[in-house]
């Protein structure tokens, strides 16, 4: 990759947020990548290749964060993300901010296995050292995923949709349709919210029990 005919108009990273491609940021996390293998300098020479400081990393995650729908767009997060490893130990202030944006991205970013791999790699490498630490952020992410939704809403909502099909049956008008197409709706974007979180879950508990000791899992009864 280094070698080949890639050709960027800045070809020394980091680059701009803007009219950042994805053979930018592949280039960029390989040379990031191929420098720290080879530093001898203690982290002086990767540090002039990664963003100007941790809250510009970070702000390059949340300003792609929302456009994850976009395949592309995935796969220039997961190349910011694996920057992330390249970091040394961290300050208190620069480990939280890199913490919650990481944390953010995982519960709340539009659904990618890729991201979501990706992410507890970077939060994994950001508590080396004290897996049992992570393993509890993890536990929170978690119960903040699966935090229970406000049943008696939602308990209402199939009542008046029953309902309202029974009234459609004897008695069809058009605001009573009107009404049982909406609620449908709703439901039906609930039960594919439902489906996404499940998903969400399964993935991350997969992952964290995929490269995490058991004495680690033991010590923490929601992921037992």
């Amino acid at each position: 990759v280094l070698q080949s005919g890639v050709e960027l108009q800045n070809p020394n990273p980091p680059y701009p947020f803007e009219g950042l491609t994805k053979e930018k940021a592949l280039y960029w996390r390989v040379l990031c990548e191929t420098k720290k293998a080879s530093d001898e300098t203690g982290g002086d020479i990767i540090r002039q290749f990664l963003p100007r400081s941790v809250k510009d990393h970070c702000d390059y995650i949340n300003r792609i964060s929302p456009l994850l729908t976009n395949p592309t767009n995935v796969y220039i997060c997961t190349q910011l993300l694996k920057l992330c490893c390249l970091y040394g130990l961290l300050g208190r202030e620069d480990k939280a901010l890199m913490d919650e944006t990481l944390a953010t991205l995982i519960i709340k970013a539009p659904f990618s296995k890729e991201i979501i791999t990706d992410s507890l790699i970077a939060l994994r490498h950001l508590y080396k050292s004290f897996e049992s630490d992570f393993v509890h952020r993890v536990s929170d992410i978690l119960a903040t995923i699966t935090e229970p939704e406000n049943n008696e809403l939602v308990e209402s909502m199939y009542a008046e949709m029953k309902d309202l099909e029974g009234e459609a049956e004897l008695l069809p008008t058009t605001d009573t349709k009107q009404k049982l197409d909406t609620l449908k709706a709703k439901a039906k974007e609930y039960e594919e919210l439902s489906a996404e979180t499940w998903c969400r879950v399964l993935t991350i508990v997969g992952e964290l029990l995929r490269y995490t000791s058991f004495v680690s899992i033991h010590q923490h009864p929601f992921l037992t």
